[in-house]
């Protein structure tokens, strides 16, 4: 192997989920990044839930939001949600969605993204690679 040659890295793959319209709706937002340090791709959706703030209702629209993306749960990496709300829980959703790892974040702190769900998927993944995931 030559040694300017890096190896590539990996993508990290987020889905930030927010609670909107007084939880008739979730905010759902997939951001991808290539190895955390280029974002590659932020994408953002508002979607109904029925019924209104229920867990399955929520994974319904995030199983919905990762199909329509054509992404297998498998394919990603964390999965954040803005605030505990209900049986609405990131442990809940996680195991509902067939995800792995599972981060809760409040994502006010996060200086990236148009709105809740996608400042919540930034955080996750600040986190992610912190912990050396």
């Amino acid at each position: 192997m030559d040694r300017d040659r890096r190896p590539l890295p990996r993508t990290i793959r987020a889905i930030g989920i927010a609670l909107a319209a007084s939880g008739k709706a979730v905010d759902l937002a997939l951001v991808e990044f290539d190895g955390a340090h280029h974002v590659r791709l932020v994408e953002s959706e508002r979607r109904v839930v029925e019924p209104a703030a229920s867990l399955a209702g929520v994974i319904h629209a995030a199983r919905a939001f990762i199909g329509d993306r054509t992404l297998q749960p498998s394919a990603l990496d964390v999965v954040a949600v803005a605030a505990t709300w209900g049986a609405v829980t990131a442990a809940a959703l996680a195991d509902g969605i067939g995800v792995e790892r599972c981060e809760v974040h409040d994502g006010a702190a996060a200086n990236h993204g148009a709105n809740r769900a996608e400042r919540t998927a930034f955080e996750a993944v600040a986190v992610f690679v912190a912990q050396g995931r």
